[in-house]
């Protein structure tokens, strides 16, 4: 199967516009409380806690140095606790009769697993889920363009396979790849242009946060084979309750910064399979 596999391992309002006064004095006070949210695991963990409850946004993520590099690790840790757990619930269903369904055998090599999970797969899947989260201008249209390259990639891998050439179904899959590569790509280049947030996004934001939450969390399970039922949905309890971890880091600390967490997460559970 070739479209990104989305393998992120299973061990197991306020209204933002253009930068004004208080929107600095907010963007301050942020940055004030991360920094001793740094110092303070406990702090931080009741802080991610409001977050999942209550999802709200800040002006500006917090900029790369050593506050950020502190809290990065700390969410790192938070996310493989919550997997060590997820993956605890599971045993306990397991012991209690549940059979989950057998996982997806891919026929990669390890480096080409390793390079789908650790380089490709974070990148590509903090964009589609997170990468919006902004709601800025430019990180909508990041998300826009996402769906028009991971439509193409599942024509190409889904849709076509066996009904065409597979070599014409590889060249639209590769296609949607490009599409999500080049998307990233035009963010990068206008993300300080276009920096206005639409009034519907702030008044939806939580619902938003969630369902990228749960979508990310239940795309997973197109890495097990045969038939889902909705008690499977264990099965992705750990991506779920990441992603909601991962949309804090992405509105704390920025989208290199959920790649980044993404990419060591998914490299610490490969190291340990």
């Amino acid at each position: 199967m070739m479209f990104l596999n989305l393998e992120w391992p299973a061990i197991g309002s306020y209204r933002l516009g253009c930068v004004s006064g208080t929107a600095l004095t907010l963007m301050a006070i942020s940055e004030a409380r991360l920094a001793i949210l740094a110092r303070h695991g406990r702090g931080l963990l009741a802080d991610v806690w409001a977050f999942a409850k209550n999802p709200s946004p800040v002006a500006e993520p917090l900029a790369p140095g050593r506050t950020w590099a502190a809290l990065l690790l700390l969410l790192l840790a938070l996310d493989m606790a919550v997997a060590l757990g997820a993956q605890t619930v599971l045993w306990g269903a397991e012991f209690a009769g549940y059979e989950p369904p057998e996982p997806y055998e891919s026929d990669l090599s390890v480096w080409e697993d390793l390079l789908q999970l650790v380089i490709l797969a974070p990148i590509l899947e903090e964009a589609i889920f997170r990468g919006w989260l902004s709601g800025k201008g430019s990180a909508l249209k990041l998300g826009l363009r996402c769906i028009v390259g991971v439509a193409i990639m599942l024509l190409g891998d889904v849709v076509l396979v066996g009904r065409v050439d597979e070599t014409m179904a590889f060249a639209v899959w590769l296609a949607g790849l490009i599409i999500l590569f080049a998307s990233l790509v035009l963010w990068l280049l206008n993300r300080k242009r276009e920096s206005s947030v639409p009034d519907w996004f702030s008044r939806n934001y939580r619902l938003l946060v969630w369902g990228s939450a749960l979508a990310f969390g239940l795309s997973h399970l197109v890495n097990y084979e045969g038939q889902i039922e909705v008690i499977d949905a264990i099965l992705v309890l750990s991506q779920t309750v990441g992603g909601l971890i991962l949309a804090y880091t992405r509105t704390r600390l920025g989208l290199a910064a959920a790649i980044a967490q993404h990419a060591m997460f998914n490299a610490l559970v490969f190291a340990f399979e």
